[in-house]
């Protein structure tokens, strides 16, 4: 699962310009050898296509594998930005100080102090192809609404003339902020609750040539390949990476985003034929589910702990403070008693196929104002009468959840019941049928693990899993009475005095 943010930071020629031995302030002059508007090299911010992400304003793009038997892994959705919002930290090299421009009149600005910047929307036409998207990449844009635009325009930023940089991102989605960053001696963090919609991420540059998307390759200098790795790799000997001297050389930040958290979808099937008919609406449906992360599983349901769904992002950090499985880079700690479950949702069906349905919109499976589960929403089974098969039925979008080592997981079911036993009677079949009613019920509660195997110790963050739910629903209670006779006792005799 990856995502790659190209950041092509281009240095201004000179003024902007970072200084070594042989890459002065005098290399690309202009008047008086400062560089004209001309020349000046704007930052630009490039995103890779990204692999996969999840919901809150949705999952950034799917699995990384298609399985072409489930239909799970979405990979037409899944390979390409849609105009996300995602963060940007810009730090004096190897320290947590916000990189600054100094102006004309001497004035400081930050450059890109937790910025907000927005990604590319892919808008090609080939939805088939799951692989079309692969090397889908453009440029993020930054604009400053506070600062208002120019024709609605993104803002640009230049490199200062001197001075080597780190770049950090990160991605939160509309999850509920304890607060903003805080911006520590060696780390920068962030607290925040999330509520089973939002796609964390994090982001950190790639410093591997071999590793960079083909768009950042074919930007650095050298006829071919070879010569393209050797000056990406001198910059590292010269530890000019990155900076204005490296951006003339067209070396650029790429930031590549990964998966804070777990994905779970969720697919139903009926269990029998008493609640699922050939190719026909069963008699049972799912309404709802949600889950809880577990942190130690109990004996009982009641005796489960869990993990909070508030949790702290460690978004940048100085050398020597790396993340560590001890202390994880996504942090979740131990649930509040009032915590409750993450709900799965759904995406409404839009009015018109160019109506793009915002997450803010997500709605619950069923309509909670509509009492008639034909109707409301609610998820039947079915059953393929010409493979005897009963069918796989994807439901709602995701859940994104923290990582955890077993999730609760409860479903909602309603089932057509009958409220009278019509065996033998001589009603007709419509009135049969007028004699059932519907009955909303939850099933008992179930502690899922993934295999414990060494790959997948527990639900492990940047991977998606699917869980298949095999729903049995509701049979009758029928109570035999056997009559057992009375049996001979000893013949006693009483004696009275």
């Amino acid at each position: 699962m990856r995502k790659s943010f190209i950041f092509a930071t281009m240095a201004a020629a000179a003024l902007f310009a970072g200084c070594s031995s042989s890459d002065d302030l005098a290399s690309n002059p202009g008047e008086e050898g400062i560089p004209t508007e001309a020349e000046n090299v704007a930052i630009e911010i490039g995103v890779g296509s990204p692999t996969s992400t999840m919901r809150g304003t949705g999952a950034v793009g799917g699995v990384s594998e298609y399985d072409e038997n489930t239909g799970f892994g979405a990979a037409v959705t899944a390979t390409y930005w849609a105009g996300q919002k995602i963060n940007v930290y810009m730090l004096n090299k190897g320290t947590m100080d916000i990189a600054q421009f100094v102006k004309a009149d001497q004035t400081t600005e930050d450059i890109y102090n937790n910025a907000v910047l927005t990604t590319p929307t892919y808008d090609g036409d080939d939805a088939s192809d799951a692989g079309s998207h692969a090397t889908a990449t453009g440029v993020a844009k930054y604009i400053d609404e506070a600062a208002g635009t120019y024709q609605g325009l993104p803002f640009i930023k230049y490199y200062p003339p001197t001075g080597q940089f780190d770049f950090w991102g990160y991605r939160i989605d509309d999850a509920v902020k304890d607060g903003d960053p805080v911006v520590g001696e060696n780390d920068i963090k962030v607290t925040f609750t999330v509520d089973g919609t939002q796609d964390v991420l994090a982001a950190q540059t790639i410093e591997t040539f071999a590793n960079l998307s083909d768009a950042r390759k074919n930007a650095i200098d050298g006829a071919n390949a070879t010569e393209k790795e050797a000056t990406f790799v001198a910059t590292t000997t010269a530890g000019t990476r990155y900076s204005a001297s490296a951006a003339r050389k067209g070396i650029q930040p790429e930031l590549l985003f990964k998966h804070m958290m777990t994905r779970l979808t969720f697919q139903a099937k009926a269990g029998t034929q008493t609640i699922a008919y050939d190719d026909e609406t069963g008699t049972a449906y799912v309404t709802g589910i949600s889950v809880r992360p577990v942190k130690t599983v109990g004996a009982t349901i009641a005796e489960n702990e869990y993990v909070s769904t508030k949790g702290t992002l460690t978004i940048a950090w100085k050398p020597g403070n790396e993340p560590t499985a001890q202390n994880p880079q996504m942090a979740w700690g131990d649930a509040e008693a009032n915590e409750t479950a993450l709900v799965l949702k759904k995406r409404p069906v839009a009015a018109d196929a160019n109506e793009k349905i915002e997450n803010s919109k997500l709605v619950d499976i069923v309509d909670p104002t509509n009492d008639d589960y034909a109707t409301n929403g609610a998820v039947d089974l079915h059953y393929n009468s010409s493979t005897s098969e009963f069918v796989n039925t994807p439901i709602g979008e995701s859940i994104i959840a923290p990582d955890a080592q077993a999730y609760e997981v409860t479903i909602n079911l309603a089932q057509k019941l009958p409220q009278h036993d019509t065996t033998g009677s001589s009603l007709s079949q419509d009135e049969i049928d007028a004699d059932m009613t519907e009955m909303a019920y939850n099933t008992v509660k179930v502690v899922v693990r993934p295999s414990t195997t060494e790959e997948h110790p527990a639900f492990l963050p940047g991977y998606s899993y699917n869980l298949l739910c095999t729903v049995y629903g509701l049979e009758r209670i029928e109570i035999t009475a056997t009559l057992e006779p009375w049996k001979q006792g000893e013949e006693i005799e009483v004696i009275g005095e």
